[in-house]
């Protein structure tokens, strides 16, 4: 179980699932753990699970109940205050199915994207769960392939650097080199959560597509509202052909338990030879090698501890994650050279002072950016805020 940041140590355990129809429409999940939590990551799944009950021909009630035993030593004291009930409580079981269970209707029923075909979608589906399940593992250094990591703590005065031998992509690459690094923004969640996503602002910032401007080209799947979608961005250059457009697919969803925004740059011709026209797909070719760029939000709970009556991730301020992926080529014997290490560390520095210089600057531009702003009292009278987590309990109807 993988949060991505990498002040947040994976939790890894070998548990025993059982699952049972008690009667029609109603399904009982259980999870116990097998070992006694002292070999992996010592953390230990006592009775927890699920109870999924159907409330209408399109709907049901999912309860979630998590229970572990688990040593929390080795997580940062920035993230201390969020490991009760939040980072891996209940509620991001939760809140996972929800949007999960949604995307999947988008793809399978609904006509959001007409353009692309049913494969097509459940093509692009597929390459964003795996763009973020890439993105957490590097983060962390776990998950598919053995990371190593070369240098650092997660900070953003230690910027972590690890990387992966690999034997996908060009053959004069053999290594996924993953930079990550955690820091605490003075902005609530949902103000950097939307900044983030605003494409007015991402020339700004983003490398990818500095100088371009950006257009949504079509949505693949929404989740659970609009801040929960699958989307491929389109990039040009003023005065650049067509042929030399830059296509980006993109995986965001917003929640107080984690919030996240992925992506990765994609060839247009794989994206329409190999994802929009499935059929065209040449006999025994993989996937187009995606190598995610993103951010993990959480709101900064002792920030808003205080408040009441105002949703968390509305007040206070904001834990983010910044990551990188990219390829590079291993030294012999599989040291890293020491000019990759230093040149990835320096692009994430830089990357995270133009973040945080476009953040504030966006926001001081839409609240007046005095102290005593138009958001100054309001911030000031709720700056007390959370919701209240502690129960290991959490219900949530799903569409299915």
């Amino acid at each position: 179980m993988m949060f991505p940041s990498p002040l947040v140590p994976a939790r890894k355990c070998t548990f025993l699932r059982y699952c049972n129809v008690l009667n029609e429409g109603l399904v009982v999940v259980i999870d116990v753990s097998l070992d006694d939590g002292s070999i992996f990551s010592k953390c230990r799944k006592m009775p927890s699970g699920f109870l999924i009950q159907s409330i209408r021909p399109n709907s049901c009630k999912v309860t979630a109940i998590e229970h572990v035993l688990v040593d929390d030593t080795g997580v940062h004291e920035l993230y201390q205050p969020c490991m009760n009930g939040l980072v891996f409580g209940a509620r991001r079981w939760v809140a996972t199915m929800a949007r999960q269970s949604a995307r999947m209707r988008d793809v399978h029923h609904n006509k959001t994207a007409p353009q692309v075909s049913t494969k097509g979608r459940k093509n692009l589906m597929k390459l964003a769960d795996d763009l973020l399940a890439s993105f957490a593992g590097g983060i962390t250094a776990t998950g598919g392939g053995t990371w190593t990591v070369v240098i650092g703590a997660g900070t953003e005065k230690d910027i972590r650097v690890a990387y992966r031998r690999t034997t996908e992509g060009s053959s004069s690459y053999n290594a996924i080199l993953s930079v990550s690094a955690s820091l605490r923004l003075p902005l609530p969640m949902r103000k950097t959560f939307d900044l983030l996503r605003n494409l007015t602002h991402r020339c700004k910032w983003d490398v990818l597509v500095h100088g371009s401007v950006v257009k949504e080209e079509v949505t693949i799947a929404r989740g659970v509202g609009n801040d929960d979608t699958v989307t491929v961005l389109h990039c040009k250059r003023a005065g650049r052909e067509d042929r030399g457009r830059t296509m980006i697919l993109q995986n965001n969803g917003y929640d107080a338990s984690g919030s996240f925004m992925v992506y990765s740059q994609i060839d247009s011709e794989l994206m329409n030879t190999m994802v929009l026209s499935p059929s065209d797909l040449p006999p025994g070719r993989g996937g187009p090698s995606l190598y995610p760029t993103g951010f993990s939000l959480l709101p900064d709970v002792e920030a808003a501890q205080d408040s009441s009556g105002i949703a968390l991730g509305e007040v206070g301020g904001t834990l983010m994650t910044m990551g990188f992926q990219i390829p590079v080529k291993l030294a012999s014997g599989d040291r890293m050279y020491s000019r990759s290490a230093a040149s990835a560390i320096r692009l994430m520095t830089d990357t995270i002072a133009l973040v945080k210089k476009t953040l504030m600057n966006e926001h001081s531009g839409i609240y007046g950016g005095e102290k005593g702003g138009p958001c100054a009292d309001k911030n000031q009278e709720h700056a007390k805020g959370i919701h209240r987590l502690r129960s290991p309990c959490i219900s949530q109807n799903l569409l299915n």
